[in-house]
């Protein structure tokens, strides 16, 4: 993997949470967008996201559920407050070939990789 890639990508991902399950995020837009899985957030009118977890410039701002759609499995959410964050830029499904190298970020494993007890 690229190392450019795996810097712009751990920086960009966030860990959400909404109290009765987590997952992981992506951060869009510096001013505070981000995308998840609609069922990390279902039901959920705002969620907790970790910004830098497990880092010495960790932040946990609260989110809101400003879009979901239940059939792409997908969410936008707004945390206010937060400002110059790094992004993974939305991209295009038009030049993606079979073969393409795929690079996958995120919490699948939620706490139970915390170094703190």
């Amino acid at each position: 993997m690229r190392p450019h890639v795996a810097l712009l990508c751990k920086a960009a991902t966030v860990y959400v949470e909404d109290g009765r399950g987590s997952g992981s995020g992506f951060c869009v837009h510096p001013s505070g967008l981000f995308v998840t899985n609609e069922h990390v957030v279902a039901g959920a009118d705002s969620v907790t996201v970790v910004i830098d977890p497990n880092l010495k410039t960790q932040r946990v701002v609260i989110a809101k559920v400003i879009r979901t759609d239940k059939d792409l499995d997908l969410a936008l959410l707004r945390a206010e407050g937060v400002k110059e964050l790094p992004t993974l830029p939305l991209g295009s499904v038009d030049r993606i070939t079979e073969t393409m190298e795929v690079v996958a970020f995120g919490f699948p494993f939620g706490k139970l990789l915390d170094s703190q007890p």
